[in-house]
């Protein structure tokens, strides 16, 4: 099977496994998604086809305080120029005990020395960080936001981690 294949298949049940876990009520917003990529999401990209034409790396991001109840970041973060920001903008928007998906490209791959389009590889301490309880804050300075992680795994150079907001 083509690794292509292979990891769209393994997203897949990522994703359905997020899907299972609960989901409050609210928007479900898929940034950087496709129409029609993630089923009863609102895609939101600079690109068409799209339900949404917003560029991500503008802000404040066109939805109300508290709103969504799920929000997809599938290989979106990499390539925008400022993750902390769109990590606010994501918890402004986020209806307490909202869940958030992400799926990244982990550090040791070193994607931003050969594509062009990302700006950035991560770690898990990077969203370890992205909750001030952390006791082991790599960074001391702290973004404006307190997401949970509930889940992460590794899996051919990315990270997908789960993110909750604290109830």
């Amino acid at each position: 099977m083509p690794i292509n294949k292979f990891l769209e298949r393994r997203r897949r049940e990522a994703f359905s496994r997020f899907m299972q876990s609960g989901i409050a009520n609210g928007d479900r917003l898929d940034l950087g998604g496709l129409k029609g990529q993630n089923e009863g999401f609102t895609s939101v990209n600079i690109f068409q086809p799209c339900d949404i034409e917003w560029d991500l790396d503008r802000f404040p991001y066109p939805f109300k305080n508290n709103s969504a109840g799920a929000v997809v970041m599938a290989s979106t973060l990499q390539h925008l120029k400022d993750p902390k920001l769109v990590m606010q903008e994501v918890w402004r928007i986020c209806k307490p005990n909202a869940k958030v998906f992400v799926t990244v490209p982990y550090w040791k791959y070193h994607t931003i020395l050969y594509n062009p389009g990302h700006y950035h590889d991560f770690r898990m301490e990077w969203f370890r960080n992205l909750n001030e309880d952390n006791p082991k804050l790599v960074d001391e300075t702290t973004i404006g936001c307190n997401f949970r992680l509930i889940d992460h795994w590794y899996m051919k150079g990315r990270i997908r981690p789960w993110a909750r907001w604290r109830g």
